[in-house]
């Protein structure tokens, strides 16, 4: 395709997730940013973070995060969530729930799953009681 917009960008990026093809993922959002003079949305990061195949990644996306002002959607929260989970990093995925201005229920279900994936059943109860005491109502 000789034009490409943020979707077809968005669509190959989570095709290749997908797929299983998670640094094909990666090389073609780093294409993205550095060939297309297009902005990323919300809809780019949530597969880029799952196709991470190391903590230095991940940390470089939250940076892009930061800088497009996209870290507090609560797609890509819970995605970051997920991420620094999956490489063993709790207590940043803590952090950044904390932090966090708005949460949607992906956002409490993966700091639950986070702390569970981490082996730490008593933290992942406590964010349920706590998740219940601010009103939320749990998903079935």
């Amino acid at each position: 395709m000789p034009r490409k917009d943020v979707y077809t960008w968005n669509s190959m990026v989570s095709a290749y997730v997908r797929s299983g093809r998670f640094r094909e993922a990666v090389d073609c959002f780093s294409q993205f940013l550095l060939t297309s003079g297009l902005r990323p949305d919300f809809y780019t990061f949530p597969p880029v973070l799952k196709a991470c195949g190391n903590l230095n990644a991940g940390k470089k996306i939250h940076c892009w995060l930061i800088k497009l002002g996209l870290e507090w959607d609560v797609f890509v929260a819970a995605s970051l969530i997920h991420m620094y989970s999956r490489f063993g990093f709790i207590s940043v995925a803590r952090k950044l729930f904390d932090e966090m201005p708005f949460r949607d229920m992906g956002c409490w279900n993966a700091m639950i799953s986070g702390f569970c994936q981490n082996g730490n059943a008593a933290d992942a109860l406590d964010v349920l009681i706590e998740m219940r005491s601010e009103g939320v109502k749990m998903d079935l």
